[in-house]
């Protein structure tokens, strides 16, 4: 049977047969899987002489120092960044500084004044044995002690590496003015508590006027127009005197120390970081009255 089917097939109808055949069909397909399974490997040389060797040391150094660089330019990035963020930051703390040292001097000034008017009226119920006349009005003495919590904190995490040494001096002098600053307060503060314990027991019956805060200055003054009127016995006056003489005196000593702060700060919010230039800034309002 089957030499029939092949007899009756034409020789065109058998060329197309083999042309279609699997063993032609695999042979035409196999280019294409090839393209599909084609995959790339880097060539593993290998290393068989010293310069070899040396090329291939250097590849690994030449990679190491590009990764090492590119951390250290991020790093200086990021600490350009923070000693500008803190530039800037200090730079507003002095102008905080000159401001608040300003509102001192007002307020001491004031306060000095008023406290030489009261010391004449006290001597002179002392020498007259008269009640003590009336006394000036009470003055504002409404004032922010100047701190510098930027330079505080800056100081305590590190962040003062950043700064150069002049800057880190500069600063350091104004941290030292106002650490005299504070204290020349915390001596205003207790000439106003020994005010206010010779208050209390010379004014029998009578209290601080509620407007008051307690252990303030306001209240040492209000203290003093309730005193306004009576006849105190001269070991009173007396006492009375010199606990208004101790707090002008500390009073002074305030202003002293922040006007320091006021010339150093003056100077430093204009840029200048020189150390020498700063003392000698210090002292320039010393002279006023």
């Amino acid at each position: 049977m089957a030499n029939e089917v092949e007899s009756e097939l034409t020789p065109e109808a058998a060329d197309n047969i083999k042309a279609a055949s699997p063993s032609d069909a695999g042979t035409i397909s196999t280019p294409e899987t090839e393209r599909s399974m084609l995959d790339v490997h880097a060539l593993h040389a290998t290393i068989d002489t010293w310069k070899s060797f040396f090329i291939h040391i250097a590849t690994i150094c030449i990679g190491l120092l590009i990764a090492v660089g590119l951390e250290q330019s991020v790093e200086a990035v990021h600490r350009a960044y923070e000693r500008e963020h803190l530039r800037e930051s200090l730079h507003h703390e002095s102008e905080q500084i000159l401001r608040d040292t300003v509102g001192v001097e007002t307020a001491a000034k004031n306060e000095i004044h008023w406290l030489q008017q009261v010391d004449l009226l006290l001597k002179d119920a002392a020498t007259g044995s008269h009640a003590l006349g009336p006394l000036p009005p009470i003055p504002n003495n409404d004032f922010d002690v100047p701190d510098n919590p930027v330079f505080k904190a800056a100081k305590g995490s590190n962040k003062f590496a950043l700064l150069s040494q002049q800057e880190a001096e500069a600063y350091g002098e104004m941290n030292g003015l106002l650490d005299r600053v504070f204290v020349a307060y915390l001596h205003r503060e207790d000439a106003i508590r020994a005010v206010l314990g010779t208050q209390r027991g010379l004014r029998i019956g009578q209290s601080i006027a509620t407007s008051s805060l307690p252990g303030t200055f306001d209240a040492a003054l209000r203290g003093y127009h309730t005193l306004a009127g009576l006849t105190l016995g001269l070991d009173e006056l007396k006492q009375m005197q010199r606990n208004t003489v101790d707090l002008e005196i500390s009073s002074e000593e305030f202003l002293y120390w922040s006007r320091q702060a006021r010339g150093a700060a003056s100077v430093m919010v204009r840029g200048e970081r020189n150390l020498h230039e700063i003392e000698a800034a210090e002292r320039q309002f010393n002279s006023l009255p």
